[in-house]
């Protein structure tokens, strides 16, 4: 994993097409307030007080090439992949310290790994289908 001086540089716009990148702005995710940047269900965010600073990202499998998402994830140095068992993933980020399921079909697992949190969505026919990395937990006003 990237260290996070390099994580907070990375922007969404070098692994997509431009064209594609939705602003955001006034965004709340984990309890903070983000502007950044989206292709669908993938998000590139910065804390609305650190505009300038990556602070999490969420890659939504489904809606990217394989291509992409590996770029991103390469980009990332995080040697995860879409469709991965949930053993594979825990083998790569440890045990969870908790286990959430929203929708029937779905499991999301939250991770403490090195500096970041994340949250990694796996369904029960495609293995990892979204994962979540954030230098800001949920809720965590102090930041990194």
């Amino acid at each position: 994993m990237i260290p996070p001086t390099k994580f907070r540089e990375l922007r969404l716009r070098k692994f997509v097409n431009p064209r594609d990148v939705a602003e955001l702005n006034d965004w709340e995710f984990l309890g903070h307030v983000w502007v950044g940047e989206a292709v669908g269900f993938t998000e590139w965010l910065r804390r609305a007080e650190e505009p300038d600073e990556l602070g999490c990202v969420s890659i939504d499998f489904n809606g990217l090439s394989c291509q992409t998402s590996a770029a991103m994830l390469g980009a990332l140095e995080l040697t995860l992949r879409s469709g991965m068992s949930r053993t594979e993933v825990e083998r790569v980020l440890g045990h969870p310290f908790a286990e959430d399921k929203f929708v029937a079909g779905r499991v999301s697992l939250e991770f403490t790994y090195q500096s970041y949190y994340m949250i990694a969505t796996l369904d029960d026919t495609g293995g990892l289908t979204h994962l979540t990395v954030s230098l800001h937990s949920p809720c965590d006003t102090a930041g990194t």
